[in-house]
């Protein structure tokens, strides 16, 4: 697999608000590149090839990007950086 960059993103977590108010965006990216805070705010394929997900012996099922591959979120106001508190969180 040459020039793949295999991303093992259990958790893709910004929150753009305060703690008390819940994170904007979660993508667990494990099985889609759905968000799953209840915002909607649902990423899509940016590159020019698809982000694929597979499943990994020690991690379960996670994303796979290829390096023409990344995720998109959308352009909404809360997902823009601005004056107030925010946390942006990978692992």
């Amino acid at each position: 697999m040459k020039k793949k960059f295999y991303f093992f993103w259990v958790c893709l977590f910004l929150a753009m608000a305060s703690y008390a108010q819940g994170p904007v965006v979660y993508l667990p990216l494990d099985n889609d590149l759905n968000d799953a805070s209840g915002n909607d705010f649902h990423a899509t394929d940016g590159g020019t090839a698809p982000t694929v997900f597979v499943d990994d012996a020690e991690r379960g099922r996670v994303a796979f990007f290829e390096e023409a591959a990344h995720a998109v979120l959308p352009k909404v106001d809360p997902l823009r950086f601005g004056t107030g508190d925010f946390a942006f969180s990978m692992w």
